[in-house]
């Protein structure tokens, strides 16, 4: 018997990553220098707080010829209403509207990525040749994101609201890992704690629309409904838990780097899409009674594919087209 094959992984040796600076600045390496995830590729000048006070604003007159007002001093009105710094920073006058804003501090442009640099666009960006895993993704939705990964423990464990926002309280703009079924009260914690970027094994419609609504960043590894992540993908993406990552969600895919020769094999060609199913493949079930899990092939014969799934180890018949091949 003939299934269809899914590649779940897929090392690439060949990977471009362009990492830009916010503002224009300065770039600190050159073409062909050798670069790890944390050396600097350039640095410029970023405010990281603004709130914008409007054209009606009045501001405080003060004696002292600065702009800059300390936390908690009074910087003018809104109307009736006084408005005091919630941080040091400065009030500047922008066209019509008068913004207050912090100082502006350094920041560090750094690789994320192991690689070589191919390329310089003078001032604000480096081209990395690099290299990395890419894991499919059936459903994805947002924004293109990149930024750490965070993967949440015991995924077979239920996890409580409670538990996700103790987790992650510090988490924010990072890309988190929940665990094997994201709920709709675990997206809305999300949203609550500003974490604009999720992953999950499975998750039901609703979540998925409720994520294209407020501009969540979502990927499944698996798809709709109730479904444990697979093992390999857990396995692996546990071990590279707080790596830099890219999550392609236009492209369905999980983009994970890794350092030079780190044991990966190079797909060299598409192969096939059809194998002949054989005993200890590992397979995907799309049984109504058994969908989405997966398992290892026990045995094959004229009646059927006998699977022994992960999550239980208990044995089920399968017949063609409803097992997928994983790799």
């Amino acid at each position: 018997m003939f299934a269809p094959i899914i590649k779940k992984t897929i090392y690439k040796d060949e990977v471009f990553v362009e990492r830009a600076l916010p503002n224009e600045g300065q770039i600190t390496v050159s073409a062909g220098d050798t670069v790890g995830p944390a050396d600097k590729l350039g640095t410029c000048k970023v405010v990281y707080e603004m709130v914008t006070l409007g054209a009606a604003f009045k501001p405080h007159l003060r004696n002292e010829g600065s702009n800059f007002y300390a936390n908690e001093t009074l910087v003018g009105s809104q109307r009736r209403h006084k408005f005091y710094a919630p941080f040091g920073g400065f009030l500047e006058k922008k066209g019509e509207e008068y913004i207050f804003r912090s100082e502006e501090r350094d920041y560090w442009l750094l690789p994320g990525v192991w690689g070589v640099v191919k390329d310089i666009a003078e001032n604000r960006s480096v081209l990395i040749k690099t290299q990395a895993v890419d894991i499919h993704l059936p459903v994805t939705c947002g924004e293109v994101v990149s930024g750490e990964l965070i993967v949440f423990p015991n995924p077979s464990e239920m996890l409580t609201a409670q538990y996700f926002h103790n987790y992650i309280k510090t988490a924010e703009g990072k890309i988190v890992y929940v665990g094997n079924n994201l709920s709709l009260e675990m997206i809305k914690t999300a949203r609550d704690l500003k974490i604009k970027s999720v992953l999950a094994g499975s998750a039901g419609k609703d979540v998925f629309e409720y994520a294209k609504e407020y501009g969540i960043s979502l990927g499944l590894f698996v798809g709709f409904g109730s479904i444990r992540t697979p093992e390999i993908i857990y396995n692996f993406i546990n071990d590279v838990t707080s790596r830099f990552v890219f999550l392609y969600t236009d492209e369905h895919l999980l983009q994970i780097p890794v350092p030079l020769n780190a044991g990966f094999e190079k797909n060299t060609k598409p192969g096939n899409i059809l194998k002949y199913i054989r005993r200890d493949m590992t397979v995907q079930v799309l049984n109504s009674e058994n969908f989405g899990q997966m398992g290892v092939v026990d045995r094959v014969n004229k009646s059927g594919i006998f699977v022994k799934l992960f999550e239980n180890s208990e044995v089920v018949q399968v017949t063609p087209p409803n097992v997928l091949i994983i790799e």
